[in-house]
């Protein structure tokens, strides 16, 4: 029973110390009542008697400390008392307090930010049952090992053969034209194969899953519907399931809705709306346009998927010609997020560290100068006989409690931070739906305070609570040892702070430069003035080409008429739209690659006046007419690839299986963009009167798109209501899309940057200021012996000068060691640009010497008479 007993006690006297306070001060003072009788009993008077029984019972503040020391509070109730302390010290300097909370707060908020983003695209397991089971298998050629995509026929090989799947299915981007209810749209979706769903293990929030029989050919239409189209286009009506959608004319039955959050967008073909059967078709084997995705069998390894795909491959190879030097590559599905996200988080991520650590020095060099003016406090605390252990964890506390303020701070700035970056970004993941507050983002928080607190604060509170009384007490808070003694701390701190500027500003550096190559890159078309308009025929109103011709034919003839329109041209395919059909190429003559793999060419399908509205200059020939026989222009890759012993105007070459005439050769343009690595591709544009399905409306504007785009609308709203503008976007628009990642980088780089350079040189102006305060006395005797204030502001500049050499020595060196990291990110640009390197120094300096200034003229401004009167 005295174990319970003690445990009572020790939690009354630490929850009710008020009443176990008052108690034994009625203990006590019965006990000097007591002793005041007895004395008085002897003959003492009772004033006496009172003295006496005080000496005999002894001090009452003594013996209330031991009591509590005796109960185990007092070290329980020591930290709450320095955080007191710490709490009452920091309110007496408001100014140190806002400073030191706000430049934690710029880096705990980007090292929360950092986190949460990592979290939410690549450390969180992934919304499917058994989700490491999952796996992507990727068809890659061996000299250009991107993309993998993968055919229908070499998908069936696959699902054959391979045994270490318990389930392969593939996914093809869909787009459809929905109407009915409202105004017709343009929606995006995927055509999965049976048992898409039942591989990934999900199933519907209502209805069912697509079942084998409504994938089979000729069965009647069938699709699952997002949730967000549940909400939006029908309402989350409990009844949708059996309702009847029409995509692109035709009546497709809603067999299910999908969950909230399931979206699978590990493809990175953006976020679908709908998922319906993918058409069984035979296309040739090099015709690849599917996404295969498979669960391992239980207990079946990634290493032995990947044994046994190998193998396949190689029997593939050996039987196909078209799939020679073509490999198989199976990839977790996580390693495939990592692959599309972990380059650019890993570099946010070592941003958001290098602002936290310059952070950290620059607090800890405002609590070092802060620890020079108490050092007669902390003599007199040690004094009285205050531990250093006591002391240390006394100005800890002060970093815990700035660290503190500073979270709460930063996690707002953190989630300004996610907001902007969920806004432009590119990523077309619900990255609004993926970051939510976990326990281990709190733990994170959590983590980074503490963390953030021992690296501002524990070198100073070594430093600070290191005391020698008798000195400390005679300077009487002067400080003018101590203080020379924290001067080189204060330097070291400041070369730190300037090294990691430097370090983000090259980096930063470099992405602008490549940034700049970007923008400035010759695509081969118009970038300005040029609006490019969607519009996708319903193959069910438009089954035949002369419907398609006519209908395209008046709009061409209207549009060209549109004031502001200069001209107009269609095609099925523009720069930057992300579709891009290829063909297999044949030439007459011996000539033009032998390698399946290698004889093919992206083929565009254009009308009249295609090159002059997209400004793409012809180099020889004539451009399309109104040709009803196949004839061909190709771009002068396609000349080098295919025709380059040969004269071109009139060679004929077979593109699917049609043999025409070559009749003219246009400039190369760059349909990838900016960031085509692999250069100019082979491209051959055929006349639109074959009766392709053209979907692209491309004006030459002389500005107002915005008064065009409204009239495009008006004109197909005339000629067919049940025709969608799906979307509208200037050249310009599909360039900054493009860039939109690089341009992201650049932004959260930039600004990690602008944060470190300030903090850089507010750190550097506060060292010079204090270095000036504590040599008054030096440089008014100076001045008094015959020194100028020009003299006196060149030395106080020259040793900011110093301190920034330093700096942007070690800076430069750091961004030389890890600029390799940013090599696959830049274009145009050497990781090791000198231009870029040497540009981060000089900014430095600049914003040093505008900060050191104000020190400068302090110091020149002193009056050596009462300079000289300071002890």
């Amino acid at each position: 029973m005295r174990l319970p007993r003690i445990l009572r006690q020790r939690l009354r006297s630490l929850f009710r110390a008020s009443q176990a306070n008052a108690e034994l001060a009625r203990e006590l003072e019965m006990h000097l009542d007591e002793l005041t009788r007895e004395y008085i009993a002897d003959g003492m008077d009772p004033a006496e008697a009172r003295r006496a029984a005080r000496r005999v019972l002894g001090g009452v503040a003594q013996i209330e400390e031991q009591c509590r020391e005796h109960r185990r509070v007092s070290g329980l109730l020591d930290p709450l008392r320095d955080f007191a302390q710490a709490g009452r010290s920091l309110a007496k300097s408001p100014g140190f307090t806002a400073l030191a909370t706000l430049t934690l707060a710029l880096g705990v908020g980007g090292g929360v930010a950092a986190y949460a983003l990592c979290e939410a695209l690549l450390l969180r397991s992934l919304p499917y049952p058994e989700p490491e089971r999952l796996v992507s298998v990727e068809n890659l050629h061996r000299r250009q090992p991107r993309g993998g995509f993968v055919s229908q026929e070499k998908f069936r090989d696959w699902q054959a053969a391979a045994q270490s799947f318990e389930r392969i299915a593939i996914a093809e981007l869909s787009e459809a034209t929905l109407t009915g209810d409202g105004e017709a749209e343009r929606i995006e979706g995927r055509a999965v194969s049976p048992g898409f769903f039942e591989m990934l293990g999900v199933q519907p929030q209502l209805g069912r899953r697509l079942t084998p029989e409504e994938q089979q050919p000729g069965a009647a239409c069938a699709l699952l519907v997002s949730h967000d189209f549940w909400t939006r286009r029908l309402g989350a009506r409990a009844d949708a399931v059996g309702r009847t959608a029409i995509l692109n004319g035709e009546p497709c039955r809603i067999a299910g809705v999908m969950p909230p959050r399931f979206h699978f967008d590990e493809s990175g073909f953006g976020v679908a709306e709908y998922w319906r059967p993918i058409a069984a078709v035979t296309h040739n084997r090099l015709y690849s346009s599917y996404l295969a995705y498979a669960r391992l069998r239980p207990g079946t390894s990634l290493e032995t998927a990947q044994a046994e795909m190998d193998r396949i491959a190689a029997r593939l190879e050996a039987t196909y010609p078209e799939d020679k030097d073509w490999q198989v590559r199976v990839k977790s599905m996580r390693g495939t997020l990592l692959e599309r996200f972990g380059q650019e988080l890993a570099i946010f991520s070592a941003a958001a560290l290098v602002v936290l650590l310059a952070a950290c020095a620059n607090v800890a060099g405002l609590l070092l100068a802060r620890g020079v003016g108490r050092a007669r406090e902390i003599a007199v605390r040690a004094a009285l006989g205050a531990g250093r252990a006591r002391l240390i964890r006394l100005l800890l506390a002060e970093s815990l409690l700035l660290s503190g303020f500073a979270s709460a701070l930063g996690v707002l700035f953190a989630a300004w931070l996610l907001q902007t970056a969920i806004a432009a970004s590119p990523a077309p993941m619900h990255l609004a739906d993926s970051i939510v507050v976990s326990p281990w983002l709190v733990a994170f928080a959590v983590g980074l305070t503490v963390l953030s607190s021992l690296l501002a604060g524990l070198w100073p509170a070594l430093r600070g609570s290191r005391t020698r009384l008798e000195r400390d007490l005679r300077e009487s808070g002067s400080g003018l040892v101590s203080g020379r003694r924290q001067i080189r701390s204060l330097r070291a701190l400041v070369v730190t702070e300037a090294a990691l500027s430097v370090l983000l500003l090259c980096f930063a550096g470099l992405l602008a430069k490549s940034f700049a190559h970007l923008l400035q890159a010759d695509l081969g078309y118009r970038t300005e003035s040029l609006l490019g308009v969607e519009v996708p025929l319903p193959p069910s109103r438009y089954r035949t080409a002369a419907d398609r011709l006519r209908f395209w034919n008046a709009l061409l003839d209207e549009a060209g008429r549109i004031p502001g329109a200069l001209s107009a041209a269609a095609s099925d395919s523009v720069p930057l739209g992300g579709r891009y059909p290829a063909a297999p190429v044949e030439v007459e003559g011996p000539s033009g690659p032998r390698d399946p793999a290698e004889s093919t060419a992206f083929v565009a399908i254009v009308s009249p006046g295609y090159f002059q509205t997209l400004g793409i200059p012809l180099r020889a020939g004539r451009e399309l007419g109104s040709e009803t026989e196949p004839s061909v222009i190709v771009n002068q890759a396609f000349v080098r690839k295919f025709l380059a012993d040969r004269e071109p105007i009139g060679a004929r070459v077979r593109i699917g299986s049609a043999w025409m005439p070559v009749i003219g050769v246009v400039e190369d343009a760059l349909y990838f963009g900016p960031k085509s690595v692999q250069g100019p591709e082979a491209r051959a544009y055929g006349p639109h009167t074959l009766g392709a399905y053209l979907q692209f409306l491309s004006i030459h504007t002389a500005g107002a798109e915005q008064s065009v785009v409204e009239a495009v609308r008006e004109i197909v709203r005339r000629l067919d209501p049940q025709v969608p503008v799906a979307q509208t976007r200037t050249m310009r628009q599909s360039i900054d899309g493009a860039l939109s990642t690089e341009r992201q980088m650049l932004a959260a780089l930039a600004g990690f940057s602008a944060i470190a350079l300030a903090m850089a040189a507010t750190g550097l102006s506060g060292v010079m200021l204090y270095t000036v305060s504590r040599r008054r006395r030096e440089i008014g005797l100076r001045m008094a012996l015959g020194a100028q204030p020009a003299d006196i502001r060149r030395e106080v500049l020259g040793g900011a000068v110093k301190l920034v050499a330093a700096g942007s020595a070690l800076g430069a060196a750091a961004a030389l060691a890890g600029g390799r990291a940013l090599e696959s990110l830049l274009y145009g640009v050497h990781w090791y640009d000198p231009a870029a390197l040497a540009a981060a120094p000089a900014l430095l300096l600049v914003a040093a010497l505008a900060a050191c200034l104000p020190p400068s003229r302090r110091a020149s401004s002193i009056e050596p008479m009462e300079a000289l009167r300071l002890d």
